[in-house]
């Protein structure tokens, strides 16, 4: 997984658009095109996607673990689907369009 930490980049304007790298605890390879969405309170979902190996269309729903670096398989989407939009309102994430 790849990052910005927004503060320390804007403590040091040399590398202010500089990502890092933190290794996840996980077997699962992330799908592609699959969409991350932030809740207000600081949670991250992944969802969806179509597996690397299968192409398969994907419906999980992976809740980010920080402490742990670990995916969480959390749901499951009541269709699986990608490309699709996704934004989050009132702490309830809400998924739009996308090819099941």
């Amino acid at each position: 997984m790849h990052y910005l930490d927004l503060e320390q980049s804007e403590k040091n304007t040399a590398d202010r658009f500089r990502f890092s790298t933190l290794q996840l605890n996980c077997s699962i390879k992330v799908p592609y095109f699959s969409r991350t969405v932030v809740t207000p309170s600081n949670r991250v979902f992944l969802l969806g996607g179509k597996d690397p190996d299968t192409e398969n269309t994907l419906g999980f729903v992976y809740q980010l673990d920080m402490k742990n670096r670990l995916l969480v398989n959390q749901s499951q989407m009541m269709t699986p689907r990608h490309s699709f939009g996704c934004c989050v309102m009132n702490e309830s994430i809400y998924v739009v369009g996308g090819i099941d």
